[in-house]
């Protein structure tokens, strides 16, 4: 699932842009082109400050994810939801197209 870009900062973006070999132990590599794309859409959208940003450039991560997530991380924590990035576990009135 793609995320909104506006949840990570233009530098979390950047770096993880430069990683997609290894995004997040999968290779998620595109060619020139679909990466010069995707990182020029993701710098205009990015969110900004430092409660869209963290060291792992993880969304879960980030002070601005925490804090409104609460209920979430309760949940993931009793077993009641398997990762905070399934959105659609408790977004289900989002839809598929936007989960947040």
């Amino acid at each position: 699932m793609a995320f909104p870009p506006a949840l990570l900062s233009s530098g979390d973006w950047q770096i993880l842009m430069q990683g997609l070999d290894k995004h997040f132990g999968v290779n998620a590599s595109l060619d020139a082109k679909s990466r010069d794309q995707v990182a020029a859409f993701l710098d205009r959208n990015a969110g900004s400050g430092w409660t869209h940003s963290a060291d792992s450039q993880r969304i879960t991560e980030t002070a601005w994810f925490i804090k409104k997530h609460q209920g979430s991380i309760r949940m993931l924590l009793k077993g009641r939801i398997k990762s905070l990035v399934d959105c659609l576990a408790c977004h289900k009135e989002s839809g598929a197209e936007n989960p947040i």
